[in-house]
Formats: C-alpha cells, sequence, structure tokens
C-alpha cells in the first residue's frame, strides 16, 4: 500500500465517520455522497470481492446510482466474475440507458461467449455514445469493431 492508497483508505475511514466496518456494510446516517466516495476511495485498496461487496451495499441503499451500479460490474469483472459482471452491467444500462454501461455489458457477454448479446449491446451504446455521450463514442466504436471481428471469424 502505497502513500496514496494509505491516503484513499483514510479518507474513506473519515466520510464513514470514521468507524471501521467490513465492506458491505454502511453506516446508518451516512448520505449518498459521502457513501459513494469512501466506497471510490476503498476500491483503490480492497481485493475486487471486497470492493464488490462494497459496491453491492451502496447499491441496496440507493438503487439509482450508476456509480454503484457499475461499480458492481467493474469490481466483479476484475474478480473474474462475469456472469456477475453482466448482470450488474446488464441492470445499470437498462435502468440508466449509459453508453458505458452498454459498452461494458458487451464486453462482459463477449467474455461470457454471448457475441450476438454483446453486438446487441455494443450497438445500443454506440447509438446511445452519438446521441448524448460523445465521449464514449470512441471506446464504443473499438468495442463494437472488436464484436464484429469475433463474429466474422465464427462464420
Amino acid at each position: 500500500m502505497g502513500p496514496g492508497d494509505l491516503r484513499a483508505h483514510l479518507g474513506a475511514r473519515r466520510a464513514l465517520g470514521g468507524g471501521v466496518l467490513p465492506p458491505g456494510q454502511l453506516p446508518v446516517g451516512v448520505d449518498e455522497a459521502a457513501a459513494t466516495q469512501a466506497v471510490l476511495g476503498f476500491e483503490r485498496v480492497a481485493a475486487p470481492a471486497q470492493a464488490a461487496r462494497a459496491y453491492e451495499a451502496l447499491w441496496a441503499r440507493w438503487p439509482d446510482s450508476l456509480v454503484a451500479g457499475m461499480g458492481v460490474g467493474n469490481a466483479r469483472l476484475a474478480g473474474g466474475e462475469t456472469m456477475a459482471a453482466a448482470t450488474a452491467f446488464e441492470r445499470v444500462a437498462r435502468r440508466h440507458d449509459s453508453a458505458a454501461a452498454w459498452n461494458n455489458l458487451a464486453q462482459a457477454r463477449l467474455r461470457t461467449g454471448d457475441p450476438a448479446g454483446a453486438r446487441a449491446a455494443a450497438a445500443r451504446a454506440l447509438e446511445r455514445a452519438r446521441q448524448a455521450e460523445p465521449q464514449w463514442t470512441g471506446a464504443a466504436r473499438d468495442t463494437l469493431e472488436e464484436v464484429e471481428r469475433v463474429l466474422a471469424g465464427r462464420r
């Protein structure tokens, strides 16, 4: 753990009222912004499974949180839990119609051996990026091209 990681860990503890709770538990009175910042800091020093539990607690308390849902998916993917990641990304993508979520769903589906599902998600990511989230256009286009290459290799 480097100095920056230690600062992130201590900042997360302060944001949660200074106490130490196991991953997956949030203090009763914490607000969403403070809890989100704490979990983001915790993720920097935690193993993927611990980070996933922390994000899941955040998402359970604030089910409309895009950050929490993406965090669950990303942590599960980092931990090798591709199906769980895909489930989280699909839930976030459908709820928020987020280009990033659709793109990550496409990547997860590709890793689970579902290139047709990956293509549909990648196409939606690119469409959404072009409509409202231009910062994701390049990533979405790259993912769609990757999926198309996989599909072309299976024919």
